[in-house]
């Protein structure tokens, strides 16, 4: 059986309930809804669109796939089964137009989305004569409603293949594909891009990267870790420009604990001295920029324009208040775990 036609016919059955069967008559597509279908031939095979069989006791259609005809058929023979027959033949028909409407741009939306069934990405690869090589989502946002622009410019860095799509107001995705001899860091990639947008068009953005993906069925993976490495950055206000789904893996895996829980983890690992810590914005930001350079001082200072001792200052506040020296890696991952926890609390 065809498992693109199966995929097509169980989506009508939630749509109308009723068990369909169909059937090239070379039997070059065949697909049921049943856990055993039940294919019979009509007693007469010349009809046009519609037609009762009361021989054996099923309403049978014609409708195309593929550019094939093919009969359908549900079971009974009355009005109401042609009706149905009708209606289930409009929507098999005017899923198939709109699929061969649609333009490379219009499909490959519908694919990041995750609108599409791994049968008809397929279809979508052999129609467009799309590689089957590795591929990256980069969701580029900006909050000046200037999508339209940005859309533009990011299609210079657009390969063959490579598409641009609007999936949102405020958001463009680019989806590239690899070339399986390059070595490609979406995260550079991203922050060249960045700059690129800025120094052209004035427009500040912010680019969220998903994980490499095997090929374009994997996609959507991609672009929702991209969507989501945004979110967070937003959630908890992350200066930088480019947000990978890699950084907020821990934050995804707090975010599905209960509040309550997470509060009496809280408890056990901070006194109500040590959180005012966290909720001073001078001491937590400059933290929080000594974690993002990977703990160098000399990185820190040069970044935030502060003095170095000022920097190691605040760093042994923050040591006799938290009793974490986040000089350390092992109270650094501890920082990093409460601040995480006490901004998903609120």
């Amino acid at each position: 059986m065809d498992s693109e036609l199966t995929s097509i016919l169980k989506s009508v059955k939630q749509k109308t309930g009723i068990d369909i069967d169909a059937y090239a008559e070379t039997m070059k597509f065949s697909a049921t809804t049943r856990e055993k279908a039940d294919w019979v031939l009509p007693s007469e095979t010349s009809f046009n669109e519609i037609y009762a069989d009361e021989k054996c006791g099923k309403t049978f259609f014609n409708f195309r796939f593929r550019n094939a005809k093919l009969i359908g058929s549900i079971d009974g023979t009355g009005a109401v089964e042609k009706n149905y027959a009708y209606f289930i033949m409009s929507i098999l028909d005017s899923s198939s137009e709109k699929e061969n409407d649609l333009g490379y741009a219009e499909q490959m939306k519908s694919i990041v989305f995750g609108d599409y069934t791994r049968q008809q990405i397929q279809k979508f690869m052999r129609k467009f004569s799309v590689p089957d090589v590795k591929c990256c989502a980069l969701v580029i946002s900006n909050s000046e409603g200037k999508t339209e622009e940005v859309a533009t410019h990011v299609l210079k860095y657009a390969g063959e293949r490579d598409c641009v799509v609007l999936t949102d107001d405020m958001c463009v995705t680019l989806v590239k594909f690899l070339d399986g001899s390059e070595q490609f860091a979406p995260e550079v990639f991203a922050r060249a891009l960045v700059k690129d947008i800025k120094d052209e068009t004035g427009v500040s953005v912010r680019i969220g990267v998903g994980e490499i993906a095997a090929n374009l069925l994997e996609i959507n993976n991609a672009y929702v870790q991209a969507t989501n490495a945004l979110r967070m950055s937003t959630i908890f206000s992350v200066g930088a420009s480019v947000h990978s789904y890699k950084d907020y893996l821990l934050v995804k895996m707090l975010e599905d604990v209960p509040k309550f829980k997470l509060s009496e983890y809280l408890d056990m690992m901070v006194n109500a001295e040590a959180k005012a810590v966290f909720r001073d914005a001078d001491m937590f930001s400059t933290a929080e920029a000594f974690l993002e350079n990977d703990l160098n001082v000399s990185e820190t200072s040069r970044i935030l324009y502060m003095h170095r001792n000022t920097l190691i200052y605040r760093l042994d506040k923050i040591q006799r208040e938290t009793k974490l020296d986040i000089r350390k890696f092992s109270d650094a991952l501890t920082f990093r775990l409460i601040s995480i926890m006490m901004r998903l609390i609120g």
